[in-house]
């Protein structure tokens, strides 16, 4: 019997402020630390290495995969528990996760994809992907609060 697991999820949503803004608050590292973890280090380079780190769950690494301001901003990223952080980020379980944004009349639809989770190891993909489900419906509502908040001020 073959099983197949959903291998991406997507949120969309209209935030009403310009794509420049968006742009900044997903590429910059003080701007992601104050919607999306505690910490963020990352340089906009396709190849660099990125950490996150939130104080309940711990640091994940990525690496930057795709830079086209304001458009696209794209890294991979370990979505899960890091078995080893010295195994070279290559050889390690990876998902990618994607920003996508376009202009509206309403100011900017900001589509976020994150795929990979069928080559994720099998004990993990099921929880990863449910997680990550709900966990980018949470993370793109600070966002939206984070900049509605921010171009109130």
């Amino acid at each position: 019997m073959t099983v197949t697991i959903q291998d991406a999820v997507e949120r969309q949503l209209v935030i009403p402020v310009a794509r420049q803004r968006v742009w900044d608050a997903i590429t910059n590292p003080d701007q992601i630390a104050q919607w999306f973890c505690q910490d963020a280090a990352l340089t906009l380079e396709p190849g660099a290495p990125i950490l996150f780190t939130w104080e309940q769950y711990g640091s994940t690494r990525g690496r930057v995969e795709v830079v086209e301001p304001p458009a696209r901003f794209a890294f991979r990223w370990v979505p899960i528990a890091d078995p080893d952080p010295s195994i070279p980020f290559d050889q390690t379980p990876s998902t990618l996760v994607e920003f996508f944004l376009e202009e509206t009349p309403e100011g900017t639809r900001l589509t976020v994809r994150e795929s990979g989770f069928s080559n994720l190891p099998e004990a993990d993909r099921e929880r990863a992907l449910r997680d990550n489900t709900e966990g980018w419906i949470e993370e793109t509502t600070h966002l939206l609060d984070f900049l509605v908040a921010e171009e109130a001020r």
